[in-house]
């Protein structure tokens, strides 16, 4: 008698494609080997189906995930261990993914996206693009040029099935407002002006209100006003240098501050009170009075011109007096002072006379008469009496006084 009750080993189980695929998928069996009783059949069970005997190739064609057993079994009817296997058949597209943004609004930052969410039977991997670019594999990206950047996504399976595609907008401004002033500057002028005021954004545009500050500092001290809707300032005839600032602020958070170009002011001189005093025979001081109150007085000047000999002379304030010498004793200079600033002049003259020369003396004694001298004082132009002082030998003052005549004897 002949007993068998060891079972046989376990057939073998191969598939045409062990991982997901869209095609059909090839079942073949080998049978497992038993030393004893031999081989009887070998079974196969699909699915949820029944075993059958397998005669040759099963195909599976149904999605999803398919699981296959198949066993051995000898004469003696002993039963293998079961080989199972797994048919992965995927011929569904992915969900279409959705996606996470580090800003949704317009913002001055890169902004940094990831992509999730979508669902199928296999694995799936994520693809964008940035614009007009082509794909690229990821599940997030970053984006930092300013602009209006689309960006386009879709999963991919790991059969090749595309979800549809997906697209976001990501706004990136780095960009500071522009601000132009009209007039930008004012040369020296004696009046003020209007300025129209035109502030722009290219990309998220502005925030209302804008700022505006009128000041004489090239840095604005922060003591802002909303801008009139029309967009003008006035720039008063205020003596000085002025600055129109602006301060703008745009969608992104974008702020930046704009200082225009200088607006110069400035009124004519005044007609100064003028002086001219002979302080001896051949020099003359001249004085005027300077600027008063809050005049503005960068770029003032004073030429002082002799008008009989033709010198002139250029002083800058605050400069206030000036002496004019090697004149002539006894003459009457007259003078012509040009004040000048920025924008305007104005002219003043007076006149001086200066001292007389000092005479020519010459003493003779008188022919026959001892004791005596004869004393010839030359004539000095405007001279209307000459003061004759004599002193002896012993420094006794003989005589001190004023004579009419230029000969005293």
């Amino acid at each position: 008698m002949r007993v068998d009750k060891q079972s046989p080993k376990a057939p073998e189980l191969s598939l045409s494609e062990e991982s997901y695929t869209q095609d059909p998928v090839t079942i073949t069996l080998k049978n497992g080997t038993d030393d004893l009783s031999g081989v009887d059949r070998t079974e196969i069970k699909v699915g949820t189906g029944n075993w059958t005997t397998y005669n040759g190739e099963m195909i599976v064609d149904e999605e999803g995930e398919t699981d296959v057993w198949a066993r051995t079994i000898d004469v003696a009817g002993n039963i293998s261990p079961k080989a199972t296997a797994k048919v992965l058949i995927d011929r569904t597209a992915p969900t279409e993914p959705s996606y996470t943004l580090t800003e949704s609004q317009w913002t001055n930052k890169d902004v940094t996206f990831h992509l999730t969410g979508s669902q199928d039977a296999s694995d799936v991997f994520y693809e964008y693009k940035i614009g007009d670019s082509p794909y690229v594999r990821g599940d997030s990206g970053s984006v930092t040029e300013s602009g209006e950047h689309t960006i386009t996504a879709r999963a991919v399976d790991a059969v090749g099935l595309i979800s549809p595609e997906i697209h976001f907008d990501i706004r990136i401004d780095k960009e500071l407002p522009l601000v132009e002033f009209v007039p930008n500057g004012l040369q020296w002028s004696m009046q003020g002006t209007d300025v129209q005021i035109k502030a722009s954004d290219r990309l998220s545009g502005m925030i209302d209100p804008v700022y505006v500050e009128i000041s004489q500092s090239e840095q604005p001290s922060e003591a802002w006003q909303v801008m009139p809707d029309n967009g003008k300032v006035t720039v008063e005839g205020k003596e000085g240098i002025w600055y129109v600032h602006t301060q703008v602020k745009d969608k992104a958070g974008n702020t930046v501050i704009h200082t225009s170009n200088p607006y110069q002011v400035q009124t004519e001189p005044d007609e100064p009170i003028m002086e001219a005093t002979a302080i001896s025979a051949s020099e003359v001081k001249l004085s005027w009075d300077l600027p008063g109150g809050n005049r503005y007085t960068s770029g003032y000047t004073y030429t002082i011109k002799n008008m009989n000999t033709g010198t002139e002379k250029l002083l800058e304030y605050p400069v206030h007096e000036y002496v004019d010498q090697q004149l002539q004793g006894g003459q009457i200079y007259n003078y012509q002072l040009t004040i000048r600033n920025h924008v305007g002049s104005v002219k003043t003259q007076v006149s001086a006379l200066t001292y007389p020369a000092s005479p020519g003396v010459e003493i003779s004694p008188v022919f026959r008469t001892p004791g005596e001298m004869l004393i010839n004082i030359d004539p000095v132009p405007t001279a209307t009496g000459y003061r004759l002082k004599l002193i002896d030998n012993n420094g006794q003052i003989i005589e001190n006084g004023l004579v009419a005549s230029i000969k005293k004897q």
